[in-house]
């Protein structure tokens, strides 16, 4: 620490709640402090128009990256949006079409899959770099786009891709190419892809088998363990601690690929881990279930139009992002999805740190009646005059 952090920190102690609290109301004695009503089921939604293909968490940087299709704003781009303002913070040409994404577990790779290009790039967010176009090849390399792709959890520069030759019968082929384009190996498998554990790939066929697989991978090698045919598994996959949830609801075991059970909906699911709440985004709503009991718990209407294209993802402390046709959002307020909320209550600036730099956007809070989950000090779903003393008490910290 500086000695001008050091002397800043000092200074920062001796804020009293009075002075605080004198601050606010002198200043601002002319405004009267509103409460907002209070979101449904405590939720709030803040959304703006981008036509989305799919999103990823980066929780390295608090930020979530999507990619939008050719029509509308930031037309074929990798965007950057912040969660925290729901605003769109970069934005990074990569090619006609852009669609798949996906993201290593270290945060320092996203690997695009650009469809119209029959390519993937990676893009390194620490640095801003982005790779050229390497070419995706499937049966008798001929030219295919990435129908699914996902990172592999050994190492962060080798991706794992599903090849589909559009127009023509050929998908499911995976193929496994290391960070500059160069393919280590492929196998006629599965269209869509999940790794259950560092080693262990699950895939899933959807033409007339309809069989999930199991794999071993260790980086080099792609060996083929088991499979079990199954119609009752739907197009998309999602990780749910011991088990793997699909987008019909249906839940399996990874290690012997037997049906566990079934949640009575369809959607995008994404799972919380600390409230062991699973989420299922479809139409318009967002309905929660205990991935135990397989009972939904909660719902809330989203107010975006039904659309096909749907994204539903974790995005950092008590916050989920979500698309649905050329709509995306923010939905804050998601219960208990952070497992250190209380750390997190006073930063206003989103700089980590609970100190004086958070006292003016505090008090633009207050000012303009709006809601942001860490000026709610007292967690009443309110920001107002009584998050005040709670605020002062956190700077003192």
């Amino acid at each position: 620490m500086t000695i001008y952090e050091e002397s800043t920190k000092k200074r920062m102690r001796k804020f009293t709640t009075a002075k605080i609290s004198m601050l606010v109301v002198c200043c601002f004695s002319t405004i009267v402090f509103g409460q907002a009503d209070p979101p449904l089921s405590g939720f709030t939604i803040q959304s703006f128009d981008l036509l989305v293909r799919e999103m990823v968490y980066d929780s390295k940087r608090n930020l979530v990256y999507a990619t939008v299709g050719n029509n509308g704003p930031h037309a074929n781009r990798l965007v950057t949006i912040c969660p925290r303002s729901a605003q769109i913070v970069g934005s990074l040409s990569v090619g006609l079409d852009p669609e798949q994404l996906a993201i290593s577990s270290d945060c320092e790779r996203v690997y695009i899959g650009v469809n119209s290009e029959r390519s993937f790039r990676v893009w390194a967010p620490a640095t801003g770099s982005l790779s050229p176009h390497h070419p995706i090849f499937a049966q008798f390399d001929d030219p295919a786009i990435a129908e699914d792709l996902k990172v592999f959890p050994g190492d962060s520069s080798i991706v794992v891709i599903s090849a589909d030759e559009v127009g023509t019968s050929i998908s499911g082929e995976l193929v496994i190419y290391n960070e500059f384009g160069d393919e280590i190996c492929h196998m006629h498998s599965g269209n869509e892809l999940i790794f259950s554990d560092e080693n262990t790939l699950i895939t899933h066929r959807f033409n007339s088998s309809q069989d999930i697989r199991k794999h071993h991978f260790d980086g080099q090698t792609l060996t083929f363990i088991d499979s079990i045919n199954s119609n009752e598994i739907g197009t998309g996959f999602e990780l749910i601690g011991t088990g793997i949830v699909s987008t019909n609801g249906v839940v399996f075991d990874p290690d012997s690929l037997h049906l566990l059970g079934t949640f009575p909906t369809f959607g995008n699911p994404e799972w919380i881990e600390l409230d062991d709440t699973v989420y299922f985004f479809s139409g318009a709503t967002l309905r929660l279930f205990d991935r135990n009991t397989f009972l939904q718990v909660d719902s809330i209407s989203t107010g975006f139009a039904g659309s096909n294209s749907r994204n539903l993802v974790h995005a950092g402390e008590n916050r989920l992002a979500v698309s649905s046709g050329n709509q995306a959002g923010i939905i804050y307020n998601v219960p208990a999805t952070s497992k250190n909320i209380d750390s997190q209550l006073g930063d206003v600036n989103g700089d980590c740190e609970i100190n004086l730099e958070d006292i003016a956007p505090f008090v633009d809070i207050l000012i303009s009646k709006t809601y942001l989950f860490e000026a709610d000090i007292n967690q009443d779903f309110i920001v107002d005059l009584m998050d005040v003393q709670p605020f002062v008490q956190a700077l003192s910290k």
